[in-house]
C-alpha cells in the first residue's frame, strides 16, 4: 500500500503564498497578477505549456516555495513514498486565483503533471468544518443516478444513460455494493434514497448548464412529470444537507466543477465542498461522455483498490491522458476535498495476477558476518534517491540541453558521450558537478543558498549534514554509519555517507579515496606494493569510503561516458594493482552486500566485470542482494529476478543471488532491527 507526505500550498492573494512542509514553513510571492493571467489564456489550447506557466508562476526560481516543494519532493523519493499535494485558496483570495486550471500544473524538470502523476495525490483542499468522517467499514455502498429529462432536445442536449458505467462497475461487485436509483432523478427521491439506504457513495451523472445571463451553474435533474429541473447550488446543497454517511459525491457534469464571478463557492462542487462534504469531483467546463465513462471506470477501479480518492482521481485522469495525449478532458475533472488523507476506507484485497515466490536474504549469515566485522557493502545509485538527481534526469536534461538524436535519452553514459564529443573532452565531468551541487543548493532557503553559492560540492554537503542526519535515523546512509563496518566501495562520487559517519560518529575518522584508474603521472608509484594506495585498508575508527569511479572532488577521475567505461575495464581488468592490493584481500574475504543496484544499468555490469572478477574463486558465503521496489508490478519483479539469475550464472557463478522484496531504505532497516534485536 503506498504511503504519503503531506505538502500543502496555501495562496493568500496573486503574490502572497505559504507552502508547509513537515512542520517548516517556506513563504514566497507568486506572479499570478492579471497580466501573467492573460498570459496563460493565450496558452490555454495547450496544456503541456498552461501547466509548465502556472507552475513557474506559483514556485518562481530561487524563491523559497520552489525550494520547499523541492525538499517535499526529494524526501518522498528518498523514502520510497508519494506527495499528497493539497492546494489551498484562501476564501478572501481573488476569485480568479480559484478559476485558475490548476489541475494542469506541470513541474518541466520533473517531467511531472500533479494531478495525473501517480507519484502525487492532488486535491483542492478546504478546512471547511464538517461532520466528522469515520473510516467506512464493510463493503461501501454506491448509489448511481442517471438524470435524462423528457425534454433534454428542447434544450440541445442529448440523453443520459448509465449503461457503460454499469458495465464497468459490474467487476467490481465483490467489494464494492452498487444500486441504480429507479424512477425520476428528483432532488426528493435522491435524498430519500440516500437517507434510507445509508449510502457512502453518490454519482450522479447528469447535464450541466452555464446560461449566457445565467452567473451561477445548473444541475438538470428531473420533475416528477420527467421535464427538466434546472437546480442552482443553493437549492442542489439542500439534497444533501445532514445525511449520514455520505462521504464520497461525483458529478459526472458539465461545469459542476466551476467557481462564480463574484464567488469562489458558488458553483456546485465548491459549495458544497464549502458546506463540509467530505470529497466532491466535479467537472470544469464542458466534458464528452465519453471522456466522462473513461474517468469513471478508472476513478472506481482504483478507488475499490486504495479506499484512496485522491489518489485514484490521480490515476484516473492519467487513463484519459493516456487515450488521447494532445486533448484537454484530462484537466476537467477536479476534487474538491476536505480530508487530510484523501482516506474513505482501508483498501480491499485484489487479485494481482503473476506471483513471485518472495524469499527471504539468509539473515542468519549476514548478522553473524556482521558481528564478526567481515561484510563490505557496495553502494549503487539507488542509496541517494531524493538526495541528488539521479541519471536520468540529468541525461535527459543534458539531451534536451544539447540536442541529443538518439531515442535512449535516458542513458547517461551514452548522452554524456555525446555532449564530450560535441563541446570538449572532459566537459561532461566538469558540468555534472556543478549540476549536482546546483541541485542541492536549489532545496535550500535563500538565505544558504547565497552563503553556500562558493563552496565545492562536498562543501555544501557538510553544510547540509545535521539537517539531513540528524533527525532521520531511517536514512539509508545513517543505518549504514550506525553499522560495524570498516570499508565501504560506492560507485557514486558524493560523500554523503562520509559526512554521516563524520556527523553521527564523530570519534570515527572517516577516509575517502579513489580508484586510480586513469592514467595519470606517478602510476607506477602506486604499483608498488608498498606505495601507500595499496596498503589502504579501513578500520572501524578509520572506516575507507573508497569511490570506484571517481569522486566529486577530483572530476577527471569520474567514470561517466561510455569511452570512460570500457577504458576503465579493459585498465583495472589488465592492471591488477589498480584496486589495492589490501583492498582487493578485504573483499575477497568479506561477505559483499550491493545496495542500490539495477542490473541492466552499465555501471552494474561494469562494477562485475571489473571487481568482482578480480576475486578468488570461492563460494565464501557470499551473498548479492538486490533489492526489488514492492511498487512495481508482480510481473516485472518476476523479469528483473529472472535477468539477475541469468546474469549470476553466466558472468558471477561464485556468488550466490537472493533477492530482496522491498527498496534499500527497507533492507537496512530490517538489517539495523534485526542486529538490534540479537
Amino acid at each position: 500500500m503506498a504511503e504519503y507526505i503531506d505538502c500543502e500550498l496555501t495562496l493568500w492573494d496573486y503574490d502572497k503564498a505559504v507552502l508547509r512542509f513537515r512542520g517548516d514553513e517556506y513563504d514566497g510571492k507568486p506572479t499570478l497578477d492579471e497580466t501573467f493571467q492573460q498570459r496563460l489564456l493565450e496558452a490555454s489550447l495547450d496544456t503541456a505549456q498552461y501547466g509548465a506557466l502556472l507552475f513557474g508562476a506559483a514556485f518562481p526560481p530561487q524563491s523559497d516555495l520552489i525550494t520547499g516543494y523541492r525538499i517535499a519532493q526529494a524526501e518522498a523519493m528518498r523514502e520510497n513514498k508519494r506527495l499528497r499535494f493539497r492546494l489551498c485558496i484562501d476564501a478572501n483570495a481573488p476569485v480568479k486565483l480559484h478559476e485558475l486550471n490548476w489541475e494542469l500544473l506541470y513541474d518541466q524538470q520533473k517531467k511531472m503533471a500533479f494531478s495525473r502523476s501517480s507519484g502525487t495525490a492532488f486535491s483542492r483542499y478546504t478546512n471547511a468544518q464538517g461532520r466528522p468522517l469515520d473510516r467506512i467499514e464493510g463493503k461501501p455502498r454506491l448509489l448511481v443516478v442517471a438524470s435524462s429529462p423528457v425534454d433534454l432536445a428542447e434544450q440541445g442536449l442529448a440523453d443520459v444513460n448509465a449503461q457503460s458505467l454499469k458495465a464497468a462497475l459490474e467487476p467490481l461487485r465483490a467489494s464494492l455494493e452498487v444500486e441504480y436509483l429507479e424512477g425520476r432523478a428528483t432532488s426528493g427521491r435522491i435524498r430519500e434514497r440516500l437517507v434510507e439506504g445509508k449510502f457512502h457513495l453518490l454519482h450522479i451523472q447528469a447535464h450541466g448548464k452555464m446560461a449566457a445571463k445565467q452567473t451561477r451553474p445548473s444541475i438538470l435533474l428531473e420533475n416528477e412529470d420527467g421535464t427538466a429541473d434546472f437546480m442552482d447550488p443553493d437549492s442542489f446543497w439542500e439534497i444533501f444537507e445532514g445525511v449520514p454517511n455520505l462521504s464520497l459525491l461525483t458529478l459526472v457534469t458539465c461545469y459542476s466543477g466551476t467557481t462564480t464571478q463574484d464567488n469562489p463557492y458558488g458553483g456546485l462542487g465548491p459549495m458544497l465542498a464549502r458546506q463540509g462534504l467530505p470529497a466532491i469531483i466535479a467537472m470544469r467546463n464542458t466534458i464528452s461522455f465519453e471522456a466522462a465513462e473513461r474517468f469513471c471506470k478508472h476513478l472506481y477501479s482504483n478507488l475499490v483498490r486504495s479506499g484512496v480518492v485522491d489518489a485514484a482521481v490521480n490515476e484516473a485522469r492519467k487513463q484519459m491522458y493516456l487515450t488521447d495525449p494532445p486533448g484537454r478532458d484530462w484537466g476537467r475533472p477536479t476534487i474538491f476535498m476536505r480530508l487530510k488523507d484523501g482516506r474513505l476506507w482501508d483498501p480491499v484485497d485484489v487479485a494481482r495476477g503473476v506471483q513471485v515466490a518472495k524469499s527471504q536474504p539468509d539473515w542468519r549469515m549476514i548478522l553473524f558476518r556482521l558481528n564478526k566485522r567481515n561484510i563490505v557493502p557496495i553502494l549503487g545509485p539507488e542509496i541517494n534517491r531524493g538526495l541528488v538527481l539521479s541519471d536520468e534526469e540529468i541525461s535527459e536534461r543534458w539531451a534536451r540541453e544539447f540536442n541529443y538524436p538518439g531515442d535512449d535519452s535516458n542513458d547517461l553514459p551514452r548522452v554524456a558521450k555525446f555532449v564530450e564529443t560535441k563541446v570538449a573532452i572532459n566537459y561532461p565531468h566538469e558540468m555534472l558537478i556543478e549540476v549536482l551541487k546546483t541541485d542541492l543548493l536549489e532545496r535550500q532557503k535563500e538565505q544558504l543558498r547565497a552563503e553556500w553559492s562558493n563552496l565545492s560540492m562536498s562543501g555544501v554537503i557538510e553544510r547540509m549534514a545535521q539537517g539531513l542526519f540528524s533527525l532521520k535515523p531511517d536514512d539509508p546512509h545513517c543505518i549504514l554509519a550506525e553499522l560495524p563496518i570498516s570499508t565501504y566501495i560506492t560507485t557514486n562520487y558524493d560523500s554523503f555517507t562520509t559526512q554521516a559517519i563524520r556527523h553521527l560518529k564523530p570519534n570515527r575518522k572517516p577516509k575517502r579515496e579513489y580508484c586510480l584508474w586513469r592514467k595519470v603521472s606517478g602510476d607506477e608509484e602506486y604499483s608498488r606494493l608498498d606505495s601507500p594506495y595499496q596498503t589502504l585498508r579501513g578500520t572501524e575508527d578509520a572506516p575507507l569510503i573508497f569511490h570506484l569511479y571517481g569522486l566529486d572532488e577530483k572530476p577527471r577521475s569520474l567514470v561517466l561516458t561510455e569511452d570512460d567505461y570500457l577504458e576503465f575495464l579493459r585498465l583495472v581488468s589488465k592492471d591488477s594493482w589498480r584496486i589495492p592490493q589490501l583492498l582487493r584481500s578485504t573483499i575477497t574475504e568479506a561477505m559483499l552486500i550491493f545496495l542500490g543496484f539495477n542490473i541492466r544499468d552499465l555501471n552494474f555490469r561494469v562494477l562485475f566485470k571489473g571487481l568482482i572478477d578480480q576475486l578468488k574463486d570461492d563460494t565464501l558465503g557470499r551473498i548479492a542482494v538486490l533489492q526489488i521496489d514492492p511498487d512495481e508490478g508482480y510481473r516485472q519483479q518476476a523479469e528483473r529476478v529472472d535477468e539477475l539469475q541469468a546474469f549470476m550464472a553466466k558472468d558471477c557463478s561464485n556468488l550466490r543471488i537472493e533477492p530482496y522484496w522491498g527498496t534499500v531504505r527497507d533492507f537496512l532497516i530490517e538489517l539495523r532491527n534485526k542486529k538490534n534485536a540479537n
